[in-house]
């Protein structure tokens, strides 16, 4: 039988439950996990690029600003094409949200706090609003006390 290789690959985890302080969410340092596939994969791809980070969030602006054109512009048998570039685009902006509300997207703090609020701001969403939202769900799911 073949054997399986495991490495272990520190990833940011800031979410834990000293993570609330005097209700603010504060970034927690590291912790390790273990993955089989993480040899296969790169090492570059698990290392923060502000220069990937800044291009990925340039390219789901880029994408909503040609719906909205698409949409307002465009003749009626390019509504569908506009529809499906809006989707695309609010799901990245909702995407990277999320990672730079975990303080995941980029090394600096206060960076991915102003690119989370620029992301959530089409989305008609604040950025703390969600980060505490989603700590508190993601505790309750993993809650060892919790009733099912």
């Amino acid at each position: 039988s073949a054997t399986r290789k495991t490495t272990v690959v520190t990833v940011d985890r800031p979410w834990s439950s000293a993570c609330v302080q005097s209700r603010l969410l504060v970034p927690h340092n590291t912790t390790t996990m273990t993955t089989a596939p993480a040899a296969a994969v790169p090492r570059e791809l698990y290392e923060k690029s502000a220069w990937k980070a800044l291009r990925t969030f340039a390219q789901s602006a880029a994408t909503l600003v040609c719906a909205v054109y698409v949409l307002r512009d465009a003749p009626w048998f390019a509504l569908p094409l506009g529809w499906l570039m809006a989707a695309a685009a609010g799901t990245g902006l909702y995407t990277i949200a999320a990672d730079c509300s975990a303080w995941r997207f980029v090394a600096s703090t206060k960076l991915n706090d102003l690119i989370g609020t620029l992301c959530f701001l089409p989305l008609l969403y604040p950025l703390e609003s969600w980060r505490l939202r989603h700590y508190l769900h993601v505790r309750a799911a993993t809650d060892d006390d919790a009733e099912a």
